[in-house]
């Protein structure tokens, strides 16, 4: 597209979509540290000072025209942060009760999940396999579910995937983080923004499988599903990847370099 109607729809998204929502609790976490507030996340992001890129090397390798001031860290594991909480007590109970279990999520912000959960349903029953649908919104789901799939509106990725076979989700990076610590197989059913990407790098790195919006349907499923299972090339992967994840702590050297960053000042 030209650069004007590029910078036009970009404007238009940090105004409805991006600052409306990003930008009230950053201000009031700035407000308590005596920082003045941030007008437009676009611009206050870009740092020519450090941008910190919430992703390792080994996941993304450092792009040659990316900026300079740019640097890599780990995965944010956002839910082990102290704030987690437990598995909800029907949740612990149902994971209890039998085995490979199959995790299927769109991501806590889409609305538009319906078409995912029925296909997701249909994959439980032809594989015979036990599911969970991560879903806030009941109205996504079908109303009518099998006995050996439930529905949760929300859980603890690190609490809840280590005990569960598979997961299948929407491409969104922190799912990603979530399932690659676990070791776990991870189908992604990309949707919008950075998921085409991060969806991509799975089969990439033989972390798993992807199959595009058009693609996600039962029978195709259930075919990936079962490689991944049975692949020793992925199993391997997958091993690997947890290993260099129990390794790492993003948030901690986030931190690092911020205190770099300020000492310089």
């Amino acid at each position: 597209m030209p650069s004007r109607l590029r910078h036009w729809l970009g404007h238009g998204a940090d105004r409805v979509l991006i600052d409306p929502i990003s930008l009230p609790p950053l201000n009031a976490l700035r407000a308590n540290l005596g920082l003045p507030p941030v007008k437009r996340l676009g611009y206050w992001w870009n740092s020519p000072l450090r941008m910190i890129l919430m992703c390792p090397p080994w996941y993304v390798p450092r792009q040659p025209d990316g900026p300079r001031q740019a640097t890599q860290v780990g995965f944010p594991m956002a839910d082990h942060l102290g704030d987690v909480g437990e598995l909800a007590p029907t949740l612990d109970a149902y994971l209890d009760a039998g085995s490979a279990r199959l995790v299927f999520t769109y991501g806590s912000g889409m609305r538009q999940g319906a078409k995912f959960f029925r296909v997701a349903v249909e994959i439980c029953r032809r594989m015979r396999l036990r599911g969970i649908l991560l879903a806030r919104e009941a109205e996504q789901v079908p109303a009518s579910l099998p006995a050996k799939v439930i529905h949760v509106r929300s859980a603890p990725l690190s609490l809840l995937l280590p005990r569960c076979a598979a997961l299948v989700h929407h491409g969104g990076i922190g799912t990603v983080a979530q399932a690659r610590a676990a070791g776990m197989p991870q189908m992604g059913a990309p949707v919008a923004f950075s998921h085409f990407d991060d969806a991509q790098r799975l089969p990439r790195l033989d972390l798993g499988a992807v199959l595009g919006p058009h693609a996600f349907r039962p029978r195709r499923a259930c075919r990936e599903v079962e490689k991944m299972l049975a692949s020793p090339a992925m199993i391997q992967a997958r091993t690997a990847a947890r290993t260099r994840m129990a390794a790492q702590d993003g948030v901690a050297s986030a931190c690092d370099e911020i205190k770099r960053v300020a000492g310089r000042l």
